[in-house]
């Protein structure tokens, strides 16, 4: 009887952190010291990757594929196939909370280093033929987050 409701009590632990939605601001550092800022919001399979730049764009991950929206342009978007970063960010959260520290992905070398006071990462060090950069992950907390921020049309201010 103890095995089987520690079994339930692990089951429904393991669940719930499965479960977990996150909201964080990132840093990009490229090897040229160029900076980019924004942040991320992460529910289940969902992903919003959004640059603070107008100028940039938000990337949209939900259950109808991935999707760019110009910040500058907020009605427009399209439709984008295999964006290997945000591929790779899905697939680390999703072996949360088992993270490795390094991840080989679509070519890429990814290494991990964990945040010791935080629910998610402190920095993935992204090492390919295109780019070499790290985000770097801050101010990270777990709230509830309404489904309609990983909308494409319309797109959702998140504040």
């Amino acid at each position: 009887m103890k095995i089987s409701l520690y079994l339930v009590i692990g089951a429904f632990f393991c669940l719930n952190l499965s479960a977990l939605e996150l909201h964080c601001k990132f840093e990009e550092v490229y090897q040229d010291n160029q900076q980019q800022n924004g942040l991320i919001l992460i529910k289940n399979d969902h992903l919003r990757y959004q640059y603070y730049d107008s100028k940039l764009y938000t990337i949209i991950k939900n259950k109808y594929g991935s999707f760019l929206i110009p910040n500058y342009q907020k009605e427009k978007f399209q439709k984008i196939n295999n964006n290997k970063i945000i591929d790779s960010l899905i697939k680390i959260y999703d072996d949360y909370p088992y993270i490795k520290n390094k991840y080989m992905i679509n070519g890429m070398t990814l290494k991990i280093d964990k945040s010791l006071d935080t629910y998610f990462l402190k920095r993935i060090a992204i090492i390919s033929e295109d780019r070499n950069l790290s985000i770097y992950f801050f101010d990270c907390e777990k709230i509830n987050i309404n489904k309609k921020f990983f909308q494409v049309s319309p797109l959702f201010d998140f504040k």
